[in-house]
């Protein structure tokens, strides 16, 4: 039987791949009682879980073996094609409200996550800690730079060989401006 955590009003069996250590699920269950299941799901944050070394590698190699199969990168069109990458219903919310400002940072919205792709699959690093939020799936933070030097964290979820994008953060002022404005666009022309 998988890992299961308690909420205040339900128990959520977990479906992620990694496996967390029973100190860091005794830490889950503690926080996670204080809420019911939707009250977590509606929560702009959820429980930080500290990992340790080998299961942020661990997560690095399941991105890289979806990624990069036989060690060569897909390219973004095909993991477009081959339907590897999913946005969850925020992280393709979050998309159309930044390529949709203006002046747009993308030119289209293709162009935006072919962006967000490349920048997934070049990724070296995990953030030290998953964070959950009710659902049956840690979310794990990826960091790399753009093509601009700015820091960037995509979000990801693991779910069954394939990798749901949850959002996408840009840690500078301009290019949160420029990712809003690519999504305003996007939404106009919908």
């Amino acid at each position: 039987m998988g890992q299961q955590v308690h909420t205040k009003d339900k128990l959520v069996l977990l479906k992620d791949p990694l496996l967390l250590t029973s100190q860091q699920l005794v830490y889950l269950e503690g926080k996670a009682v204080q809420k019911t299941q939707q009250e977590w799901q509606d929560s702009n944050t959820g429980i930080k879980v500290t990992l340790t070394k080998e299961q942020k590698e661990h997560i690095l190699n399941i991105k890289n073996q979806i990624l990069k199969p036989q060690g060569q990168p897909l390219t973004p069109a095909e993991i477009i094609e081959k339907d590897i990458i999913k946005f969850s219903k925020h992280g393709h919310e979050r998309l159309i409200e930044r390529y949709t400002e203006q002046p747009p940072q993308f030119l289209t919205l293709h162009e935006a996550v072919t962006e967000i792709l490349q920048l997934l699959i070049d990724s070296n690093h995990v953030k030290d800690t998953c964070e959950w939020k009710g659902y049956e799936y840690l979310s794990y933070n990826f960091t790399t730079f753009n093509s601009i030097n700015e820091f960037v964290e995509v979000v990801v979820n693991i779910t069954g060989g394939h990798l749901m994008i949850v959002i996408t953060i840009f840690k500078s002022e301009r290019a949160n401006e420029l990712v809003n404005r690519l999504i305003k666009q996007y939404s106009r022309s919908i």
